[in-house]
């Protein structure tokens, strides 16, 4: 009999994780090229990875509804849920979070659209801010003892 530890089902997890955004990112980088040409591999598995996450937060877990999420962040910005306009239609709507992420991008007018584009940090800024707040976090700071 086969027996599988919680530390290989755990690997086998995040690679499957791994994948399924590699995956993703080839996806964006094909559908939306000027939009993801600012980052290397590395910058945007980050930024799917964290906009995966951030969905799953918001209870957006389907494929279809994540990959829509991931897209909006990559295209208006990390933050562009926390735009009222579309916090109403993710939050306020009769609809469960998949559904209503799905329909994000039929409610929104162009208007709506430059709102949040101009409000929101784009992937490479939001990225530069983690790093930044990383760098400030964890520098050493001298004793004045």
């Amino acid at each position: 009999m086969l027996t599988i530890t919680n530390e290989q089902l755990a690997h086998l997890d995040q690679d499957a994780r791994r994948r399924a955004l590699e995956t993703v990112a080839e996806a964006l980088r094909e559908d939306f090229p000027a939009e993801t040409g600012e980052l290397d591999d590395d910058d945007l598995m980050t930024v799917v990875a964290i906009a995966a996450d951030t969905a799953a937060t918001l209870g957006i877990n389907s494929e279809d509804a994540v990959f829509a999420y991931v897209a909006f962040s990559v295209c208006f910005g990390m933050d562009f849920h926390e735009d009222d306009v579309v916090d109403t239609l993710l939050f306020a709507a009769d609809l469960p979070p998949d559904r209503a992420m799905l329909e994000v991008p039929f409610c929104l007018t162009p208007n709506d659209l430059q709102r949040i584009e101009a409000s929101t940090r784009k992937p490479a800024m939001f990225l530069r801010y983690l790093r930044e707040q990383t760098e400030v976090l964890t520098r050493d700071i001298p004793d004045e003892s």
